[in-house]
């Protein structure tokens, strides 16, 4: 294994680590939560991540310091949402540990007035929409299509600014074998003309398209 592969190895098992350590406290985390609560579960003091290890904690330059990692962390986790093995490690979601949720999404679903734009979905029960809209839902966000300011091009280049400036080697990224993954969209296509960066979608549609987002997700 080459060091930067092993590296990866250990950073996605801490990462892993920290978020079922957070789960087990909290039981349930939302978006604007989670990266806090996985900083909190690693236990890291300032002096543990910082570039200058003789920092003052309470200073506002270990806030800083703090403020950079937690930034790392809500990428790292996004990242990590990604349907496919890193490093040989399937995520937390592949084997059973997380379970990822659409708050609202049962209400929209019971929503019968929203349905009614075809006469066939008028017939689908609730619990009908609410299993294929999770799977819309489940498959845009495994292929990063979130609308996260840490998968926007121009957020992630200040947070490798951060990182280089206020962490250490271990934990700061490498600019040389650490690309950044931005956000990816959804979106519709002229029919036989995809696009730079475009993909089909499988089965019947063929109309759309899978492309690299300029911007948010």
């Amino acid at each position: 294994m080459q060091a930067g592969h092993f590296k990866d190895f250990i950073h996605v098992a801490l990462l892993r680590c920290a978020l079922y350590a957070a789960l087990r406290r909290e039981n349930e985390l939302t978006f604007d939560r989670v990266a806090e609560a996985v900083v909190a579960a690693r236990g890291l003091s300032v002096r543990e991540v910082a570039k200058n290890p003789e920092l003052d904690p309470t200073s506002p330059a270990g806030a800083e310091v703090m403020r950079a990692f937690t930034e790392l962390t809500e990428y790292q986790l996004c990242e990590d949402l990604r349907h496919g093995w890193r490093v040989v490690q399937p995520n937390l979601e592949q084997v059973g540990l997380l379970r990822v949720d659409y708050r609202g999404l049962e209400a929209l679903c019971g929503d019968g007035s929203r349905w009614r734009f075809h006469p066939a979905a008028g017939r689908l029960s609730p619990a009908d929409w609410e299993r294929l809209v999770r799977a819309f839902l489940d498959q845009f966000r495994r292929k990063l299509a979130i609308a996260a300011r840490c998968l926007q091009e121009t957020q992630q280049q200040q947070i490798r600014r951060r990182t280089e400036q206020h962490l250490n080697e271990f934990w700061r990224l490498d600019d040389e074998t650490e690309d950044l993954c931005t956000a990816r969209r959804f979106v519709r296509v002229e029919v036989g003309k995809p696009g730079r960066g475009l993909a089909p979608l499988p089965n019947r549609s063929g109309a759309f398209k899978l492309g690299k987002q300029e911007g948010s997700g």
